[in-house]
């Protein structure tokens, strides 16, 4: 069964962890760097979710639809 992940709620984690990334304070230019390929990769990924659109479904007559491709047997 395919499962369903809220897109806002995916991209308030990813920005959160922009924020986190953005703030840390390092020693080295080498972690520097790291954090810096962190964010922007991150800022990547929030990028591409944001062009994902989102529809709404009628569910229900979603299942009338493929209800109406099957024959239904009744079982007594």
């Amino acid at each position: 069964m395919t499962q369903y992940i809220d897109k806002s709620a995916v991209m308030t984690e990813i920005e959160k962890r922009i924020r986190r990334c953005s703030t840390v304070n390092t020693r080295s230019k080498e972690s520097d760097a790291q954090y810096r390929t962190k964010c922007h990769t991150l800022m990547s990924i929030l990028s591409f979710i944001d062009t994902l659109g989102v529809k709404d479904v009628d569910l229900e007559k979603e299942i009338e639809l493929v209800k109406g491709d099957y024959e239904q047997v009744d079982v007594a």
